[in-house]
């Protein structure tokens, strides 16, 4: 999807099955370098939200 649109917001959780949120977020700013994300997480550490 990110490939085929342009995409102004991404808002992700951070665990979902096949791809991390993480993950996710570095391959939408690749596609997408303006685009602004919101990563949610009902289990973060410290690492991760930093």
């Amino acid at each position: 999807m990110l490939k085929m649109h342009d995409y102004h917001m991404l808002l992700t959780d951070l665990k979902m099955p096949g791809i991390d949120g993480l993950e996710l977020i570095s391959k939408a700013k690749k596609s997408c370098p303006e685009i602004r994300t919101i990563m949610v997480a009902g289990y973060a550490t410290v690492d991760t939200v930093a």
